[in-house]
């Protein structure tokens, strides 16, 4: 079995036969899942969109919490989760880009941004998933055009980087504040990288961004890959 229930904005969780992995937890409502399944809750990097220390509160729902933490996150602010009285331990593992881990049973390999922090690609129970964090095409519409072309170039070098392989899930920005950029780096994932499944997000609850999606020509070989979110808190059996 693969759920995977959207929280808000970047926030995903992952539930695996084994396992639970949570992405991005930082605003929203999460799920009511299975508590005896170990759950490993990544954070992408420090952006308070991406980060807030109420992912240190699960502590007291799962009997058995991992931590993955981009190493961009201050001691600071994981001393102020402890600060505010959480319960329970639980291990924090600092990641740096660029680098393979084995922690517990996930094979962790991160990738640089092309903003902050770090990206996922994640080996769990035989299922790979993908979360992007913030690394995407950020193609501004005010750049110049060697500003685009460069920040093109240096997002493609790192998907490439990415293990060969079907990814079972994957979850990748398109931003409406890129105006007609808004989906080019999800548009360069599907011709670089095997998705069986993606699921858009970092859209600001923006849910009229599914419609231009579906009128983007160059996503219609993959259309029946991308899935439409309509609701924080959907879930989708894949």
């Amino acid at each position: 079995m693969l759920q995977v229930t959207y929280i808000q904005h970047s926030g995903f969780a992952v539930e695996l036969d084994h396992a639970i992995l949570a992405f991005d937890f930082a605003m929203g409502k999460f799920p009511a899942l299975d508590r005896d399944k170990p759950a490993y809750l990544f954070a992408s990097h420090v952006h308070g969109d991406h980060f807030h220390p109420v992912i240190f509160d699960l502590r007291k729902y799962f009997k058995k919490v991992t931590y993955i933490i981009s190493d961009d996150v201050p001691e600071s602010k994981l001393q102020m989760a402890a600060d505010e009285g959480a319960s329970g331990q639980a291990p924090v593992h600092r990641v740096h880009p660029g680098q393979v881990y084995q922690i517990g049973d996930c094979e962790v390999h991160t990738f640089a941004s092309t903003d902050e922090g770090v990206a996922f690609w994640v080996r769990c129970g035989g299922r790979t998933i993908y979360h992007a964090g913030d690394l995407n095409d950020w193609a501004w519409e005010e750049d110049s055009a060697g500003e685009r072309r460069g920040m093109q170039m240096d997002y493609i070098r790192i998907l490439h980087e990415l293990p060969k392989g079907t990814i079972d899930a994957a979850f990748v920005p398109v931003d409406p504040r890129l105006g007609v950029y808004y989906a080019q780096g999800l548009l360069e994932f599907t011709e670089t990288a095997d998705a069986g499944h993606i699921f858009p997000m970092h859209f600001w609850e923006d849910y009229t961004i599914f419609d231009r999606l579906e009128q983007e020509s160059k996503l219609l070989p993959y259309r029946d890959r991308i899935h439409r979110i309509r609701r924080c808190g959907e879930q989708f059996i894949i």
